[in-house]
């Protein structure tokens, strides 16, 4: 039986529960004293259901978004009278839920800074007062749900000033920071694009002939380092140097005019001369004089500068036989067989001299070659002013042959048959006339020497280490399917000396990266003037 306690507590459940055919039988049963009738079950409270629970996060989201724009709009109407509070407390009761969730505020603080967005485009917006005037502004339009409306729109504009105005001055100092940065990393870029131009100037002429090189000292990026380092930094060096050598035999034999396949060996550079001195032969049988000139006679002076000026502080110390040299050559006009005679003289006996470990016979060489250099370069001016077009070019084309043979001669490994491309840097160090794609090697052999050395001997397509590899990965997983590991390096190498990766990942890049391209945005005056908008409209969704 129940006692009277049980039965008023019932009564106040029933009530509550607004069961009203309930609550009117227990007071009936209480009045009556019949403390022992029986109690009926109170009703189950009623689910309560939110609309945000069947939404994801991005839902949210975009409901946030509206959310913040539209109270923008009750705001404005309860400013002018439009819009009762009662309205404005529904409204705010309705989104409670979806103001309580992370992507609910987030959407609502970019619903108003998007509808405050042309208020950044007004006169002084950019400016601490004016971001302070916006500010204001998106306080008075924040909805009063509670109090005093006058009360609550003067709180808000007056906070919405102080965080508009506090957003401002902080956007001012990130976008200052972001420009002092983004100016650091372009100094750098600029000094790193200054140091490297020589080299990447060569790189660009060796890939243009078909040369590649090692892609972490074309273009140092993490891909690269990461595949390099798979790859095995002195075995891709090897392979990058083992493709290049076909290309730099190929290069000096295109250079010299020759087929494919032809040997370079003594007796093909002696041919090629052999044919190449037919047009000096031909300069024989001009029938005119070769006249000098003044840039003839300024070469010649050139010869002996530096041992004149030896000689005016050590005359002892000058070479007299230099000079003697100079005025041998220093002749009005001389004819066209004694001008082949000379040159021919000239280049053999600096030839020979430059054999010799003595500094006066090296200076003696330097200075013949030279001479026999001027007296062609008067020879060509000589075909030029009479008239004798074809046999000009003939002797200029034929003139940088022989230089190119001798050029290659030089740089001809005699055992292999090989153009060693350190020996083509060497002579280009050296200041000796390359030109051509023998230049475009030696700049590349001096950029990129391990790309370029000589390899000896064939390199095994698989090496020990790359066994150790695919035996130790199957042996781990017990998987032997991952035997096919031992491929991975050699097919890294493969890749990364190809020459589509070379074309896409070893040209240098001197872009900044979007991190710094984003500090670029940041360092805006929009950036300030986004801080105005975004103080006030975070404090507002709180």
């Amino acid at each position: 039986m129940p006692t009277k306690g049980e039965l008023e507590s019932a009564l106040r459940n029933a009530d509550a529960a607004g069961d009203t055919v309930a609550a009117k039988a227990l007071a009936n049963a209480l009045k009556a004293g019949q403390f022992d009738a029986p109690v009926p079950a109170a009703p189950a409270a009623p689910e309560t259901y939110s609309p945000i629970d069947d939404m994801g996060t991005g839902e949210r989201f975009l409901a946030g978004v509206g959310k913040g724009m539209t109270d923008l709009a009750y705001g404005a109407g309860q400013l002018v009278g439009m819009v009762p509070q009662e309205t404005i407390a529904e409204k705010a009761r309705i989104d409670a839920p979806l103001a309580e969730t992370a992507a609910g505020t987030a959407g609502e603080i970019t619903g108003k800074v998007a509808a405050a967005i042309p208020a950044a485009f007004a006169p002084y917006a950019a400016t601490v007062p004016g971001a302070a005037v916006i500010g204001t502004g998106l306080g008075l339009l924040e909805p009063v749900a509670e109090g005093d409306v006058l009360t609550g729109k003067a709180t808000s504009g007056a906070l919405g000033a102080a965080f508009g105005a506090s957003g401002q001055k902080l956007g001012q100092t990130i976008g200052s920071m972001a420009q002092s940065r983004i100016a650091s990393v372009l100094d750098d870029i600029a000094s790193r694009r200054a140091q490297r131009s020589v080299m990447d100037e060569a790189l660009m002429a060796g890939r243009d002939i078909g040369l590649v090189a090692e892609p972490t000292m074309a273009n140092p990026t993490l891909i690269n380092r990461t595949l390099e380092g798979l790859a095995g930094k002195i075995s891709t060096a090897q392979r990058v140097a083992e493709k290049n050598q076909g290309v730099i035999n190929a290069a000096a034999r295109r250079e010299l005019g020759l087929p494919e396949n032809a040997p370079l060996t003594d007796d093909t550079f002696s041919a090629i001369r052999d044919t190449a001195g037919q047009a000096y032969e031909a300069v024989k049988q001009i029938g005119q004089p070769i006249r000098a000139d003044k840039s003839y006679i300024d070469d010649l002076r050139g010869v002996v500068a530096a041992n004149q000026r030896l000689a005016q502080d050590f005359p002892e110390m000058a070479d007299p036989g230099l000079q003697d040299f100079a005025n041998s050559l220093a002749k009005d006009q001389f004819s066209p067989e004694n001008a082949i005679e000379v040159i021919k003289k000239l280049r053999f006996d600096a030839k020979t001299l430059f054999k010799s470990d003595d500094p006066a016979k090296q200076a003696l060489a330097k200075a013949y070659k030279k001479g026999a250099q001027s007296v062609e370069d008067l020879v060509a001016r000589n075909l030029k002013q009479i008239g004798a077009d074809d046999l000009y070019e003939s002797f200029v084309d034929s003139r940088q042959l022989i230089a190119k043979t001798y050029s290659v001669e030089e740089a001809v490994n005699k055992g292999s048959g090989n153009v060693v491309a350190s020996k083509l840097a060497k002579q280009l160090e050296k200041g000796k006339p390359i030109s051509g794609e023998l230049k475009d090697v030696a700049r590349f052999a001096a950029s990129f020497p391990r790309a370029t050395q000589e390899i000896r001997s064939s390199m095994p397509g698989i090496s020990p280490l790359d066994y150790a590899l695919g035996f130790g990965t199957a042996a781990g997983t017990q998987n032997p399917a991952m035997m096919a590991s031992l491929l991975a390096r050699p097919a890294a190498r493969e890749l990364i000396t190809s020459a589509p990766y070379q074309q896409m990942m070893g040209t240098p890049s001197y872009s900044p990266s979007l991190l710094t391209q984003s500090l670029g945005l940041l360092g805006t005056p929009r950036t300030a003037t986004a801080g105005a908008l975004l103080g006030p409209s975070i404090y507002t969704s709180e």
